[in-house]
């Protein structure tokens, strides 16, 4: 069995709190119906007040494994012959960015969230 690693960074601008530099290492973890999605925060480089960092950028990486053997057969595919991969791997994505956002807004307490491209 193959394993499917897919990375994606998505520009979302928010602010956080009490966030330590060696949390930047660890990613958010979420268990999804067919994939393990991992979030990275970027590290900000820029000056803050008061203590809130704010993250322009958030790099995802969607693994799948095992990933099935269709959709490793699909990655090499050209046009709609691929679109059932594309579909399968994009279902994914949208999966997480929902449940990433649905924890930015609960546990974090994210008022606004400015989205950048992408859903």
């Amino acid at each position: 069995m193959s394993k499917l690693t897919v990375r994606k960074e998505i520009r979302a601008t928010f602010g956080a709190s009490k966030w330590r530099k060696q949390d930047h290492d660890v990613p958010l973890v979420f268990r999804l119906s067919n994939a393990m999605a991992r979030f990275y925060l970027e590290e900000e480089i820029r000056p803050t007040k008061s203590g809130i960092i704010v993250f322009p950028r958030v790099r995802l990486e969607l693994v799948f494994d095992p990933a099935p053997s269709d959709v490793i057969r699909g990655l090499a595919r050209k046009g709609s012959a691929g679109a059932p991969t594309a579909e399968y791997i994009y279902e994914a994505y949208l999966e997480s960015h929902v449940r990433f956002e649905a924890l930015l807004y609960s546990a974090g307490k994210v008022r606004d969230l400015i989205h950048s491209g992408g859903p």
